[in-house]
């Protein structure tokens, strides 16, 4: 009858098998968080609502000094910064000798980026409309072509 309690025990004060519980926890929260904004935004509830006026706030608050931080912050959340640092990451791992998980990596980036377009795809999320929400694009305001 205690064998439950004293297996959970083992279990955690293994290192590994704490990182490996500790990950799925995190991979488990992070899918219902995503599950319940997906829902959200397929049912029009009042966090999709809120997105569109935030976005509305957020042009009228815009600044020079704003948009070339967001430009910043976008440049680091690209596909080319991710290969470039999966790359340095798989080189390090290689001459640490730890194969496996230098192996894994590439697969672990492609399926991250197979995931991003497969969502894009099925949600299909229209940018806002400029006249509707306020918002010009940032390439007119700023005289860029």
């Amino acid at each position: 009858m205690h064998a439950g309690p004293t297996r959970v025990a083992s279990t955690w004060h293994a290192p590994e098998r704490r990182r490996l519980a500790l990950a799925l926890a995190a991979a488990a929260l992070s899918a219902v968080a995503f599950a319940r904004i997906a829902e959200d935004y397929l049912t029009n509830d009042p966090l999709a609502r809120w997105d569109v006026s935030f976005a509305r706030w957020l042009a009228g608050e815009r600044s020079t000094v704003g948009t070339d931080f967001f430009r910043v912050l976008t440049f680091f959340g690209s596909p080319a910064v991710a290969l470039a640092i999966a790359t340095v990451a798989c080189v390090v791992l290689y001459r640490r000798r730890w194969l496996v998980e230098a192996a894994l990596l590439p697969g672990v980036l492609g399926g991250g980026e197979l995931l991003n377009l497969v969502l894009k795809l099925l949600f299909q999320r229209p940018r806002p409309e400029i006249g509707s929400s306020g918002l010009t694009p940032i390439r007119s305001r700023a005289g860029m072509r």
